[in-house]
């Protein structure tokens, strides 16, 4: 896939602990339209292996706890058009994480979504495990750490550890100046849990809690004015039905055959030129589809569910800064209204989705292909020797290497070579 540089004026990021992900699927995925989200960090997801959760346009990484019930994990969702890689995160004590690597302002840097559990210690090697790393590193989540500094009620055990290890780190940490945790008990006060810690990076970052969704924890939305390189379109050769007699023509007709292939830049030149006659006449001979629809049964909510949305997230504010009882049975009344709404919303959608599909064009085969695609193509980090590999170059040039080192010919005159053919005969006499 080819590239191009975006200007973006801000990169928008979302720092969310869900209390469970599933049961918000639909609030999340209309949130992440409505603020035009580049990249979520959710926490507390709450997901089993075995789960599959999807947000259209984006792809997710996800790191499921291992537990007799679900409960915490922690996802990455980041726009499927932005150019990105996972990257590795080594074996963990208590920290929860899972990370990218992608190009801001043309510089390598690390997104890191992470939660630390207030039922287990913190331990700081975690920290220096994953900051150790990476040169340029961002780490977003809810790390359950407090401090008054900024402008949390108390300062707890885990701000004390992690203030002692980032006071000989080159990391500093980033907060909201307002509290992000409401908890159900309203005995108990607000306070500042998801934060952002970054290392050898200028960015200039904003952080506002938004009295939106449906969790004890604010979804924090944070600005970052930069640029992102983002992915075009792969090229497709075929985009509605071809004519095949017309394909076979131009290919008969342009087509050069070498009769003698002597060097490496014969054969180079010769496959290029096979690749753009091919390409060329794939699609010179399609008939362009007139029907675009079937492409995507994601409609636009309705002004109507958008407009109840917006009173839901009035009322949850009103609920979480007052506190009366009143106000809390209007919220419970209008999440369930807005669940409900964006149910009927998803199933018609897909309804007039399945109604535009027709068996004489490529839309029965996008519809089918979406069913049985497997959830992910994409090549993990991989291992060599011991270090590991992230980007797509370093992958390409691993595979080459080891290929190379396969079908390369033994030295029949090495010492142990032979030794070996002796004693395989032997044992076979």
């Amino acid at each position: 896939m080819s590239t191009n540089l975006n200007n973006i004026s801000n990169i928008v990021i979302i720092n969310w602990n869900a209390n469970g992900i599933k049961r918000n699927r639909n609030t999340f995925a209309a949130f992440l339209s409505y603020h035009n989200v580049d990249i979520a960090c959710i926490s507390e997801t709450h997901l089993c292996s075995t789960d599959s959760i999807k947000f259209n346009g984006y792809s997710i990484y996800r790191n499921d706890r291992t537990a007799v019930r679900p409960s915490g994990g922690v996802a990455l969702l980041i726009r499927t058009k932005i150019k990105h890689q996972q990257a590795y995160i080594p074996r963990l004590r208590s920290l929860e994480a899972v990370a990218i690597t992608l190009l801001i302002n043309n510089i390598n840097t690390t997104k890191v979504s992470a939660y630390q559990s207030p039922s287990y210690n913190m331990y700081t090697t975690d920290f220096d495990v994953i900051l150790s790393n990476y040169n340029k590193i961002v780490i977003i989540g809810d790390l359950n750490s407090k401090h008054v500094n900024w402008k949390c009620n108390t300062t707890n055990v885990n701000w004390r550890k992690l203030y002692k290890y980032l006071s000989n780190s080159p990391a500093i940490i980033s907060a909201p100046d307002k509290p992000t945790h409401y908890p159900y008990d309203p005995n108990k006060s607000p306070d500042i849990l998801d934060v952002v810690l970054l290392k050898s990076t200028s960015l200039l970052i904003n952080q506002e809690p938004l009295f939106e969704l449906d969790s004890d924890h604010l979804p924090v939305k944070i600005l970052i004015g930069a640029s992102l390189i983002q992915s075009e379109q792969t090229r497709k050769l075929i985009n509605g039905k071809p004519d095949w007699d017309k394909f076979k023509r131009y290919v008969t007709d342009n087509i050069t055959i070498p009769k003698n292939i002597s060097n490496t830049l014969l054969a180079d030149a010769a496959i290029s030129h096979l690749h753009e006659t091919i390409s060329y006449a794939a699609e010179q001979c399609t008939i362009p589809s007139k029907s675009t629809l079937g492409q995507n049964y994601n409609s636009k909510i309705t002004p109507l569910i958008q407009k109840i949305i917006k009173n839901k997230h009035h009322i949850r504010k009103q609920w979480q800064l007052h506190r009366r009882p009143e106000d809390r049975k209007k919220l419970n009344f209008l999440t369930k209204k807005v669940k409900l709404l964006l149910e009927e919303h998803r199933i018609n959608s897909y309804q007039k989705y399945l109604s535009s599909i027709h068996p004489a064009d490529s839309n029965l085969w996008l519809a089918t292909k979406r069913l049985i695609k497997p959830n992910d193509n994409k090549i993990p980090p991989l291992k060599s020797g011991n270090n590991f590999i992230n980007t797509v170059y370093e992958k390409c040039n691993l595979f080459a290497t080891t290929l190379e080192n396969i079908f390369t010919l033994n030295d029949l005159n090495d010492s142990a070579t032979i030794n070996l053919m002796i004693l395989s005969g032997k044992l076979y006499k």
